[in-house]
C-alpha cells in the first residue's frame, strides 16, 4: 500500500493528474486496505526466576548465614542484657513500664563490635566514618560480603546494570552524637540520611542500576527484595543488591518502645511467647546476592525464595 500512495503523490507532483484526482485516488486506496500496524519491539523474554548467588548477614550472637541457621535450628535465644559498653542500664531501667524516659526491659539483641569499621577500605576518611550512622557502615560491609560470597570482586560489577534496594528505619545516631557533644556538619547530614544508604553502595561500586531507599517497618527487607525482583524481571537492571539493616545507637529509642502493647516476656526471643511484659529491640543486617535464571537453567534449578526473620540485605542478578 505504501508503494501505491507514493505513486499517486509522484503523479500529482509531475502534473499528470490534478490534486483533486490525487485526493480521490488516495481516499480510494485508504478505503480499500487498512493501514499496516506499526511494528513494536517485542518485550525481552525472561525466565521469571531469581537465583540467590551470594549471602551474608550479621545478627545478635552471630555473623554468618551458617550461624543464623544453627541458631534457628537449635532454638537458641540471642537476646541478652544490655552490655556495659553500650549504656548504663541502671540509669534507664524501671520496672514501671509507664515511667517517663525509662524502660522496663534490661534486654536486647546486640551486635558485637558494632563500632569496628575500616573506613579506608571503603575510601572514606576517619572523620566521615565517625559521622556515619552505623546502619550505613553495616550495610556497606554486608553488601560487599554478599558480593564476595557470590564470587564477584569489586571491579567485576563496576559500570554494570546493578540496582540497590535498601531498607532502613530512621536513625537515632545523629541525636545521640549531638547529645554527646559532637558538632553537626555536612558529614553528619549525609551520614545519617537513610536516603543516602542505597546511594552510597551505588557510588562506591560504580553501579548503573536503580538506587532505592525505603522504610516499611518490619517488612522493609522483604519489600526491598520484591522491588529488586520486579526491577530485574522488567529489565530495569540485570542484578541487584537488596535488603535492610536495623541498628539503634542509644537508650532513647529503647525507652520509647518500653510499653506493654509491644512487649515480650523478659529474655524470651521466641515468636510464640504469650505473656508480654517487657520490650526490647534487636540489631541486625543480612545480605543476599541473586540473579535471574536463564531459560536453559530454569527447569533444573527452580526459583529462589527470599525471606528472613532478621532484617536482611541481598544481591540480585540474572545468570549469564
Amino acid at each position: 500500500m505504501n508503494g501505491d500512495l507514493k505513486r499517486v503523490l509522484e503523479l500529482v507532483q509531475a502534473g499528470e493528474i490534478s490534486p483533486t484526482e490525487g485526493n480521490r485516488r488516495l481516499a480510494a486506496l485508504r478505503a480499500e486496505k487498512p493501514a499496516e500496524p506499526v511494528a513494536t519491539p517485542a518485550p525481552v523474554a525472561t525466565s521469571g526466576r531469581i537465583a540467590v548467588v551470594g549471602m551474608s548477614c550479621r545478627f545478635s550472637g552471630g555473623a554468618s548465614p551458617e550461624e543464623l541457621w544453627q541458631s534457628l535450628v537449635s532454638g537458641a535465644c540471642s537476646v541478652r542484657e544490655v552490655p556495659a559498653d553500650r549504656w548504663d542500664i541502671g540509669r534507664y531501667y524501671d520496672p514501671d513500664p509507664h515511667a517517663p524516659g525509662r524502660t522496663n526491659s534490661r534486654w536486647g539483641g546486640f551486635l558485637d563490635d558494632v563500632d569496628a569499621f575500616d573506613p579506608l577500605f571503603f575510601n572514606l576518611s576517619g572523620r566521615e566514618a565517625q559521622s556515619m550512622d552505623p546502619q550505613q557502615r553495616l550495610f556497606l560491609e554486608g553488601c560487599w560480603t554478599a558480593l564476595e560470597d557470590a564470587g564477584y570482586a569489586s571491579d567485576a560489577v563496576s559500570a554494570t546494570s546493578c540496582g540497590v534496594f535498601a531498607g532502613a528505619p530512621a536513625s537515632d545516631y545523629a541525636s545521640e552524637s549531638e547529645r554527646c557533644g559532637a558538632d553537626a556538619d555536612a558529614r553528619v547530614m549525609m551520614g545519617n540520611d537513610t536516603a543516602i544508604l542505597a546511594a552510597r553502595i551505588s557510588y562506591l561500586l560504580n553501579l548503573r542500576g536503580p538506587s532505592v531507599a525505603l522504610n516499611t517497618a518490619c517488612s522493609s527487607s522483604l519489600v526491598a527484595v520484591h522491588l529488586a525482583s520486579q526491577a530485574i524481571e522488567s529489565g530495569q537492571c540485570e542484578m541487584a543488591l537488596a535488603g535492610a539493616c536495623a541498628c539503634s545507637s542509644g537508650p532513647a529509642s529503647t525507652s520509647r518502645r518500653a510499653r506493654p502493647a509491644c512487649c515480650r516476656r523478659p529474655g524470651d526471643a521466641t515468636p510464640s511467647t504469650a505473656a508480654r511484659t517487657a520490650s526490647y529491640r534487636g540489631r541486625a543486617w543480612a545480605s543476599w546476592s541473586s540473579r535471574t535464571l536463564p531459560r536453559r537453567c530454569a527447569t533444573a534449578t527452580g526459583s529462589a525464595a527470599f525471606c528472613s526473620a532478621w532484617a536482611p540485605t541481598r544481591t540480585v542478578r540474572p545468570m549469564a
